[in-house]
């Protein structure tokens, strides 16, 4: 399952990737809706979308919530690391 991450912050988009690769899952970046929905309109589907609670998704988009917060430092620590 392809999953599509959402959020303004470059750090927290590449930790959550490489959090899901370790988990053997392959995740696509976008930094606003906009990037988000250009993705989309390329043909590319998602069987996830995760993004920040401050971000509008079109009504109808279903969310997942991940077990627990991951701390800024994790995602910080794990997007240094794929680098």
């Amino acid at each position: 399952m392809k999953i599509l991450i959402i959020d303004g912050d470059e750090a927290v988009r590449l930790g959550a990737a490489e959090i899901l690769a370790m988990k053997g899952l392959e995740a696509d970046t976008a930094a606003d809706g906009r990037e988000a929905a250009a993705l989309m309109a390329s043909g590319k589907v998602y069987g996830a979308v995760m993004t920040a609670e401050d971000l509008r998704l079109p009504a109808g988009t279903k969310v997942i919530r991940l077990p627990r917060p991951y701390t800024a430092r994790e995602l910080t620590d794990a997007a240094t690391k794929r680098r």
